[in-house]
């Protein structure tokens, strides 16, 4: 039966001393007057006034339908979904309501490494440098790290994923400029063949050369691509990506402006009409819904490309011809020649010899499209690379770090890869940022429902509470699972180390480490046996009553179906199963939960007994007549607008940062060089302006680190676990400036009389140093002053690089540089 608690509340006002006596309240009272005539128990409640639900009237109803519903109805139409992928669509809608925290971590991951694409790219350059033709060595550096940011979209196939060699061969691909190709349908010839052996799935085995591995036979060049064709290929795949990438980040913004409207609007109502308690429910459940928005213009700054799979198919086939070509004797050759320094060249030629004896392990390389948090556990290709570069090279040059593109292009290639697969625990800012905006818009939610009368945790606090806790603790769970089964496994070698250490150490604990694994091997083996075990017999007692029941075809043919599925359950990796058993249905849990709170509160389901009385605390269990809908206490200003700024700051935080990380980005994903450059420029502007908050951020953050290694060291040496390190030489991460300071010495090709990156009356021609090696050839130094031009002295000893078609090595200044023999006869240029 609907209970009326306006008529209530007129009946008991007229109720006798008896009434009072039996159904009235008798316990404390928060933040209002206790009387005892004008507040009712829960369980008086329920007798004297009926166990139904009050509705909203019409009105209400549609009143809220319009403030609130429609317009985040229209925000989640918005979403980044996939075309005709039913199961896909709905999975992704329940991953980005029901774990809100997670994805918000996912993509704010994922912007912040194409954040730091585009960083790169501008620091590649001086300043004051427009560059607008795409053919020059900046325009290819741009194309490279948009593929780079492209392919973090993308999950990687778990053989690929676990190799090292699978970052050098995607450092390659997009950074080499030498390497040649082979022309479609060339087969790769030479030493590197494919493996041939018998272990378990999921284990590798050493790749072996063929017979006649140690001869050579030159391939006769009508079988190769031309010189350049790599990075041809990346300029027209990167233009072609950036023609098809999603549009529509303006209108998102435009359309959001909704939601902002209805929140003011909810504001303005609520603290216009102080105290009406349904004002402030209303306003409590746009609060909670604050996130979304943030959620969405992230999702759509992490664009997708229209055809997904189209685009996985074209990275994969430009990944896969480098790999063909690193296959190839004659190629391998070829490119190990272009390496000058001789340092750089053996480093250079245990790295490729590693990757081409991988290559054959590492086709089709990209698995599926993971963009906006739609895989679970994706970690994406780029940072691994960028990580490495920037502290091996990038960071250290500063501003205009390709100005020896050559050197630049082998430090980028060259490296030190650590493998696609581990933790960086810088990523755990954007998850504490997920989990602040998420976390600010519910406890502002919270505060609203929980300091309007009955005060106390019911059933809108207690709703917002439970949704709440439930994304926080699906971040936790999926960040422990990606610990022990993926991103752990370089801190496992060392914490085996460790322990190696710690055991030779103390003995006794030797055997106990034994023990341990020893039962936990057990453990593992029998949990497995039973579950195949009664897997069977379950199976075996349906095909029995189905034989029984309908025939025995039917009971055969359904045992083979359920024979095939437990077969690929078992063949699935342990993340996946628990995805499918745990994440996915838990997920969808809190997003009906989510849909619940928000239709009953539009309803008016939580206007009975038990939801105004505040019953899942220890303070509620009564309600007050006087302020059971409109309340008049004098803290009711206070806790609303707390609850009101909480929400709309983290709101409002989060949002300006897209938008200025949209900003910030755009010129590297823009079609148009032109407007790229303009783009450029515009961004250089505002990041010299913001500089002094950047000055600041960057001594916290090297403070921090400084703190951090001298906490671990101070620990290490404590407890004698391993031995201790030093810190990191050179700069960490790299620092946007708009000065070159320091002087660099470029490589000396022979310089054209138009460069292609000169474009702008900036770009004049730096001094040259002449003079002749040993042999007497005439030999050209330039040299790019970062501050001011200065000359170099060139010592009389030089030597020969091996095997530098013309290249020579000279000691200039006490500092091996590497050049190019000057193309004419002269003394000089």
């Amino acid at each position: 039966m609907r209970t009326n608690f306006t008529q209530c509340a007129a009946d008991y006002a007229k109720a006798n001393a008896s009434i009072i006596a039996l159904y009235g309240w008798t316990g404390d009272v928060v933040q209002i007057p206790k009387n005892e005539t004008t507040q009712i128990s829960t369980w008086g409640c329920h007798q004297f006034c009926g166990t139904g639900n009050d509705w909203y009237p019409w009105s209400q109803v549609s009143n809220t339908i319009t403030t609130w519903v429609l317009p985040v109805v229209g925000i989640i139409l918005q979403a980044p979904f996939v075309s005709n992928a039913f199961w896909e669509t709905v999975f992704s809608l329940s991953r980005w309501l029901g774990s809100p925290m997670a994805s918000l971590a996912y993509i704010f991951w994922n912007i912040k490494v194409s954040g730091k694409c585009a960083l790169l790219v501008d620091l590649a350059v001086p300043y004051d440098r427009k560059i607008t033709s795409p053919g020059t060595n900046f325009g290819s550096i741009r194309d490279s790290f948009y593929l780079l940011m492209t392919m973090n979209q993308f999950t990687m196939r778990p053989h690929v994923r676990q190799r090292k060699e699978a970052e050098g061969l995607l450092r390659v691909t997009l950074f080499s400029k030498d390497l040649r190709l082979l022309r479609p349908g060339v087969s790769p010839e030479g030493r590197i063949t494919r493996a041939s052996f018998d272990l378990p799935p999921g284990q590798f085995g050493v790749w072996n050369p063929g017979p006649g591995s140690d001869t050579y036979t030159p391939r006769p060049g009508i079988d190769m691509e031309p010189e350049g064709q790599l990075n041809k290929l990346r300029q027209d795949l990167a233009q072609k990506m950036r023609d098809g990438r999603k549009r529509g980040v303006v209108p998102v913004f435009i359309s959001t402006l909704w939601f902002l409207f209805a929140l003011a609007l909810s504001i303005q109502s609520a603290f216009g009409y102080m105290g009406v308690n349904a004002q402030a429910h209303d306003l409590a459940l746009g609060c909670l819904l604050s996130w979304l928005p943030v959620l969405i213009l992230s999702s759509i700054v992490d664009r997708n490309p229209v055809a997904a799979d189209a685009t996985r198919k074209e990275l994969n086939e430009l990944v896969d011809r480098v790999r063909q070509a690193l296959m190839d004797d004659t190629v391998r050759e070829l490119y190990l020649r272009s390496i000058i320094d001789p340092n750089q060249h053996q480093d250079m030629q245990k790295r490729v010899e590693r990757i081409s004896k991988a290559c054959p392990m590492l086709d089709d390389f990209f698995a599926h499209f993971a963009g906006q948090a739609r895989k679970r556990w994706h970690y994406g290709a780029a940072h691994p690379i960028l990580s490495d570069i920037e502290g091996a090279y990038i960071a250290e040059q500063g501003r205009d770090w390709l100005a020896d593109e050559y050197e630049a292009r082998n430090k980028l290639v060259l490296g030190k890869p650590k493998g696609l697969d581990w933790l960086d625990p810088r990523e755990l800012w954007q998850v504490l940022s997920g989990v602040l905006i998420v976390a600010g818009s519910c406890l502002g939610a919270f505060v609203l429902s929980y300091y309007t009368p009955t005060v106390g945790l019911g059933c809108r606090s207690g709703g917002y509470t439970v949704f709440g806790a439930m994304a926080f603790i699906l971040l936790s769970l999926e960040i422990v699972s990606w610990w022990v089964f993926d991103a752990s496994k370089p801190r496992l070698e060392r914490l085996g180390k460790d322990m190696r250490s710690m055991t030779l150490a103390h003995p006794s604990l030797l055997a106990r480490e034994k023990s341990i694994t020893i039962w936990y091997a057990r453990v593992h083996v029998d949990a497995g046996r039973y579950v195949s075990s009664t897997a069977r017999s379950l199976r075996q007692g349906l095909r029995s009553v189905l034989a029984a029941l309908v025939s025995q075809n039917y009971a055969n043919g359904v045992d083979e179906g359920l024979k095939a599925k437990w077969a690929h359950w078992q063949d699935m990796s342990a993340q996946s199963k628990l995805d499918y058993c745990f994440f996915k249905p838990v997920e969808m849990v809190n997003a009906v939960w989510l849909v619940y709170v928000a239709m009953a509160q539009t309803s008016g389901a939580y206007r009975n007994c038990d939801c105004m009385s505040s019953l899942w605390g220890g303070h509620g269990g009564y309600i007050d007549w006087n302020n059971y809908d409109t309340a008049s206490s004098s803290y009711v200003l206070i806790y609303w607008t707390t609850g009101a700024v909480l929400a709309s700051t983290t709101m409002t935080v989060g949002m300006l940062y897209l938008m200025l990380e949209w900003c910030l980005q755009s010129h590297i994903s823009t079609a148009s060089m032109d407007d790229a450059a303009e783009g450029l420029q515009w961004t250089r502007r505002f990041r010299w302006i913001t500089s002094p908050y950047r000055i600041c951020v960057h001594a916290l953050i090297e403070g921090t680190y400084s703190a951090r290694f001298w906490a671990y060291k101070t620990l290490r040496s404590t407890f004698g676990l391993g031995n201790n390190t030093t810190p990191r030489p050179g700069r960490r991460s790299v620092r946007w400036t708009r000065e070159v300071v320091e002087s660099k010495m470029i490589v000396g090709r022979p310089v054209p009389s138009t460069h292609p990156d000169e474009e702008t009356p900036s770009e004049v021609e730096q001094p040259l140093v002449t003079g002749k090696d040993l042999h007497g050839h005439a030999v050209v130094v330039r040299i790019e002053s970062r501050s001011s031009a200065r000359s170099v002295s060139i010592s009389p000893g030089a030597s020969r690089a091996p095997s530098t078609e013309g290249r020579l090595s000279l000691q200039v200044t006490g500092q091996r540089i590497p050049y190019e023999r000057q193309a004419s006869q002269g003394s000089g240029v």
